[in-house]
């Protein structure tokens, strides 16, 4: 068993000229949803315990341009308490 071993093998690159790269697409429009989790139908009253599952959903005219991360998700009860889903 070795600590280390140094491996060569001749590679040669070439430089590819830069080419500029411009897109124009609007911005995607996200939808949000609750479904129950085994039919994946939309819900509209839930309780508190329940299982659910949180879709959310981007259209756009350029998927490939776009990226979401959901973060600091949380739900309010109406009287000002937050429960954090996420």
């Amino acid at each position: 068993m070795e600590a280390e071993k140094t491996v060569t093998f001749p590679l040669t690159v070439s430089m590819r000229s830069l080419e500029p790269f411009t897109e124009l697409a609007e911005m995607p429009r996200c939808r949000y949803e609750v479904l129950e989790p085994t039919t994946k139908e939309p819900l509209t009253v839930v309780a508190v315990g329940d299982k659910l599952l949180h879709k959310w959903t981007c259209d756009s005219s350029a998927p490939g341009l776009w990226c979401m991360t959901v973060h600091s998700c949380h739900v309010e009860d109406g009287t000002g308490t937050q429960f954090v889903i996420l």
